[in-house]
């Protein structure tokens, strides 16, 4: 009964950390696989992700409809 215990995880972070690292991995590999195979493509994401990801909010975008 011992040795079960111990062999449970002793707590959520690294689950977490393994999570986070499984996530960054398949975004790597999709973007480099956009870029090596799919190369028409590769400009089109590229131009959406540096206007609707890097986009720069101002946090007066945000409250002005709360008010």
């Amino acid at each position: 009964m011992d040795e079960q215990e111990n062999l449970k995880p002793k707590g959520g972070f690294f689950g977490i950390i393994i999570t986070q690292m499984t996530v960054t991995l398949i975004i790597l590999l999709s973007v480099i696989t956009v870029k090596y195979f799919f190369k028409n493509t590769y400009p089109s994401l590229k131009e959406w992700y540096s206007v609707n990801i890097c986009a720069e909010t101002d946090i007066n975008e945000v409250l002005e409809n709360e008010v």
